[in-house]
């Protein structure tokens, strides 16, 4: 049982490294973020609290974007359209969804912009060079300085 964890967590480890994992979870938690506002409503003993807003559709449609932005980024690492679109919907959020969700979900839409923006894949690791066979001895490399400063030797 503990290999089979370890071997599963093993290759989520491999899959998170190989994508911009924390951009994408800051972008999935923005497009919540947009989402809750106008679909939940708050209740204090028989007082409900709801902010129902002409916004709504707006954070409707800007953070089911947003979802998609950050699915992107784990499905397609590396392409450059799903940040940026990011980007454009969390500062479209400000004046159409709630103030941009009270700019919680703007700022975590432009950090996770940043995130997918700075990601580079891990670099591939060469193969070991191959080692020249035992063939003609190679000369010594010459250690003697060509010219001296001043010309003096």
């Amino acid at each position: 049982m503990g290999s089979t964890v370890t071997g599963w967590w093993a290759r989520v480890q491999a899959w998170r490294r190989a994508r911009p994992f924390a951009a994408g979870v800051c972008t999935i938690a923005a497009g919540l973020v947009l989402l809750a506002p106008p679909y939940a409503a708050l209740q204090i003993g028989q007082v409900s609290i709801a902010l129902q807003t002409l916004g709504g559709s707006a954070s409707l449609v800007l953070g089911l974007a947003l979802i998609a932005c950050g699915l992107a980024m784990w499905t397609r690492p590396g392409s450059w359209p799903a940040p940026w679109l990011t980007l454009v919907l969390a500062l479209a959020a400000v004046p159409a969804a709630n103030l941009g969700a009270l700019l919680i979900g703007t700022s975590l839409g432009m950090v996770g912009f940043a995130l997918a923006v700075a990601w580079a894949p891990a670099p591939v690791a060469d193969p070991a060079p191959e080692q020249p066979d035992a063939g003609p001895a190679q000369a010594e490399p010459r250690t003697e300085p060509i010219a001296m400063v001043g010309g003096h030797r």
